[in-house]
């Protein structure tokens, strides 16, 4: 389903499941989330939200007759929704699944967000739950032209702070990164200089790259899948998606099989589908496929020549394991690809990371040693195999938490109730204070409270319902940043 002129990433789009949705006239489908069993749609020919059973496409819920016209859709916690009005609104509703085939929408707020944008367009949720990041058009007092900008908006109060403009244009959609560190926004512009992708760096505002190849004409719905691919429908000469990774690199443009006009698109995490809008009342689901071992050997290959880069911190291979998860699902080539790639210390250092951990999972410790000494080039340092007899406890730690790049933290409800780690995560803390660098790696083993001085830093989520290889690069790359 690539196009010849792309890149041979060993990667297909594969239409996995076609769904009609009940309806009695033919709708338009501008947004799509996917709440567990069920479907909501933004349907903006009928000023309406659909909900959905997602296993037959019958309706169960539906919000008729809305004042003004709703345009974007993102999940934000549970079974809550914020949705995008025209008129520069955003909406809260809860949906509540009563027993099938029955459902409801309820309304919770409206947060009124005109003093930054005349128009509301795309929204996507942090997941802190506390902001969003929207996207919309404002009139140029001294020209008169409508451009596209985006900012930040409290849920606490609908204050709209860090407006910026991206380019002249009528609307726009946007997905963040799976770690909210950068926003990417589909624009169009009605210009064809104008129109594209846009990535922002959330923390620094600034721009960190722009997609604008010539068939990108009509730019509607993005989505970031968990690894940070970013896909984005174009809606018309010709109908297609574009694959691209987190740095605007493009891999793929998918034609063959996609449906006319595509407009809203969502990356489903559970399930691991990307499901598409379509005309005719339909919801097209897509699965990625990746090619043969062979094909993928080639194509990390491919990727470790051409993708190394020079950091800041002089570490030329930092992300690059990210990068080669981008063309291949195989975790065995993977690790071949990355044990061929020197692991960057910091002046004066001797290990990789430290890991402050329980006693209690010492053995799943133990594993992840093992398999980043061995397979990754890492130098780890944990107390049952490190510690020197004699040697006072908090003495080694001390020393050890200095002489590491990093320290991992394995949260586990025994872990988080034990003195001892506490007492390693306040100096690992004030450690990355005295050089001016976050160097704590919390990595979420079981489920746990965590500690309110973990709570303002992004955790790996390594629990059992969560794929290794899903997991395992994200830890890799928080190493090597």
């Amino acid at each position: 389903m690539a196009t010849s002129g792309s890149k041979d990433v060993g990667c297909n789009l594969v239409k996995d499941r076609v769904l009609k949705l009940e309806a009695k006239r033919n709708r338009h489908f501008t947004g799509i989330v996917v709440l567990a069993d069920m479907l909501m749609v933004v349907d903006s020919s009928g000023c309406s939200l659909l909900l959905y059973r997602l296993s037959d496409g019958k309706l169960l819920a539906s919000s008729d007759g809305l004042q003004s016209l709703p345009f974007d859709i993102c999940l934000l916690r549970g079974t809550q929704v914020v949705v995008t009005r025209d008129e520069g609104q955003i909406e809260i509703l809860s949906v509540k699944s009563t027993s099938q085939p029955s459902a409801s929408l309820s309304h919770t707020i409206t947060l009124n967000v005109t003093k930054g944008f005349d128009r509301c367009h795309g929204v996507t949720a942090f997941r802190s739950g506390k902001h969003l990041a929207v996207s919309g058009v404002k009139r140029d007092p001294d020209t008169r032209k409508m451009l596209i900008c985006w900012g930040i908006v409290s849920l606490a109060d609908g204050n709209v702070f860090t407006i910026r403009t991206i380019c002249k244009g009528f609307w726009s959609y946007l997905a963040a990164s799976p770690d909210d560190s950068v926003v990417y926004f589909s624009c169009n512009s009605g210009d064809t200089h104008d129109t594209g992708v846009y990535a922002f760096d959330v923390r620094m505002g600034s721009r960190k790259f722009v997609y604008r190849p010539s068939e990108l004409k009509y730019p509607r719905g993005i989505s970031v899948d968990t690894m940070g691919n970013i896909y984005v429908c174009n809606n018309l000469s010709p109908p297609c998606i574009h694959h691209l990774t987190d740095s605007g690199e493009a891999l793929t443009v998918y034609k063959e099989g996609i449906p006319h006009q595509p407009w809203g698109i969502y990356w489903e995490e559970k399930q691991e589908g990307l499901y598409v809008t379509g005309t005719d009342n339909e919801i097209w689901r897509f699965r990625l496929k990746w090619s043969n071992q062979q094909g993928d050997q080639k194509t990390s290959e491919i990727v470790l020549r051409n993708t190394e880069r020079q950091t800041n911190n002089g570490n030329q291979y930092a992300d690059l394991y990210e990068e080669i998860y981008f063309r291949t699902s195989n975790l065995t080539i993977l690790e071949e690809c990355a044990a061929s790639i020197p692991r960057f210390l910091f002046p004066g250092k001797k290990y990789h990371a430290f890991f402050s951990y329980s006693s209690t999972d010492i053995q799943f410790v133990k594993e992840i040693v093992e398999r980043l000494e061995k397979n990754h080039r890492y130098v780890c340092c944990e107390y049952d195999r490190d510690n020197t007899p004699g040697t006072p406890l908090l003495t080694f730690v001390d020393n050890s938490i200095t002489n590491a790049n990093k320290t991992v933290v394995v949260m586990t409800p025994e872990a988080v109730q034990s003195d001892f780690v506490l007492h390693e995560i306040d100096m690992a803390i004030m450690h990355g204070f005295s050089e001016y660098r976050q160097c704590v790696i919390p990595l979420l083993y079981k489920d746990c409270e965590v500690p309110l001085r973990l709570k303002a830093i992004n955790y790996v989520d390594a629990r059992n319902t969560v794929r290794r290889e899903v997991w395992w690069p994200k830890l890799l790359s928080a190493l090597d940043t």
